[in-house]
């Protein structure tokens, strides 16, 4: 049996064309499935992103946590007021204290010289205020 070379090349090309419509098929399906499960994790994510905003305060202004670490501290030594607050702009703790700011974990040092009561106050930009006070004890 003679054949040419003309036809060899020409039914070559057919499990050429079978192997990449396979490997089309296998690449579609895959991604198809791809594309089901990123859906299902975007789901779950924006699930969870919402039960986070929700326990942060959701979109209105909330002070989410205010206390001394110690809440004694010794005549002469410091301790730390800590802080967070969800959706401020501005956040100041009275008497003056440095380095405050929106935040919604932070801790700023205070040096009291005697038992002093501070004040947390926060606003937002729809003038709504929100504030929170704490003592320190000095022995």
């Amino acid at each position: 049996m003679v054949t040419n070379a003309r036809t060899v090349v020409h039914w070559l090309w057919v499990p050429v064309l079978l192997a990449v419509a396979y490997a089309g098929w296998v690449i579609y399906s895959r991604s198809s499935e791809n594309r089901e499960l990123e859906k299902a994790a975007e789901q779950k994510q924006g699930e969870a992103d919402a039960k986070v905003l929700e326990k942060l305060g959701g979109s209105s202004l909330k002070i989410l946590m205010f206390y001394a670490n110690p809440p004694v501290v010794r005549k002469g030594g410091h301790g730390l007021l800590c802080y967070g607050v969800s959706n401020a702009k501005r956040v100041q703790i009275e008497p003056g204290v440095e380095g405050t700011g929106p935040s919604i974990s932070r801790c700023v040092e205070v040096r009291p010289s005697k038992d002093t009561e501070y004040t947390l106050k926060a606003s937002d930009d729809k003038g709504g205020e929100a504030s929170q006070s704490v003592t320190v004890r000095v022995q």
